[in-house]
This record gives C-alpha cells, structure tokens and sequence, in this order.
C-alpha cells in the first residue's frame, strides 16, 4: 500500500514537470511574419506600440539612432538585411519578448525586436533575432 502510494506521488511529479516543460517554442521568424502583417511598411510608429502592448511584450519608447549604432557591425543595426534602408532609419521602437522556449539546459530564450522608422515616424523596416542567456 505505501509502495504503491508512494508510485503514485512520483509519477505525478513526473508528469507535471514534463507538462511544465513541454512548452511552443516560438522563434524568431514566427515573429518577423507577425510583424510583417501586422505592421507593413509605411505604417506609423503608435501601430507598432500597439503590436508589443496587444502581445503585453515589453517594450520602450522610440529611441533615437545614435551614429555609433549606426556604423558598428556588432550592434542589431548591422545586419545586413537593413543595407537597403539603412539610410532612411533616424529612429527605432525597440521590445523584448521573454522566455519564448528553445533547446539548451539552462539557458533562457528571449526575442530582442525593433520597429526602425524614418524621419517622419513610419516603418521602413523590423527585425527579430532570438538571443539565448545561460542561467
């Protein structure tokens, strides 16, 4: 009887770990789609605060391109995917979306977002890119 009680505790702990666990994975380009449909190119600055607040994605306010971003290789701002409106970006809405799953013990997966935008505050251009931090 204590056997079987006792059975049953640890596989009862086994499933919720694994239910816990056993989350969606969301990935970088699922978000890049969701940004292209819901805020195209042209759209202005508050649709794309909107975006973050509807998904209750931490975000900030939009920042000003600074030329140091602009010219360095390292930051966001130097993927290559942006050579065509580089020059049109004064400004960016950047978010964050925590925990969004992935493979890695011990590592937390998070998607780092920006809405870029012209001079005249709409879009030119998104990015996402998933970033893993080791725990």
């Amino acid at each position: 009887m204590r056997k079987e009680f006792y059975t049953g505790i640890w596989l009862t702990l086994i499933c919720l770990v694994m239910v816990g666990c056993s989350r969606r994975e969301l990935t970088a380009e699922q978000m890049e789609q969701m940004m292209s449909a819901e805020v195209p190119v042209g759209s202005d600055a508050s649709r794309a605060i909107s975006f973050y607040v509807g998904r209750q994605i931490e975000h900030s306010g939009i920042v000003q391109l600074k030329d140091e971003d602009r010219n360095s290789p390292d930051t966001l701002f130097g993927d290559p995917k942006l050579n065509a409106v580089r020059h049109r970006i004064q400004s960016y809405v950047p978010a964050i979306k925590r925990d969004v799953g992935g493979k890695g013990f011990l590592t937390r997966w998070d998607i780092l977002m920006r809405f870029y935008l012209d001079g005249d505050g709409k879009v030119v251009a998104h990015q996402a890119k998933k970033i893993g931090t080791s725990l």
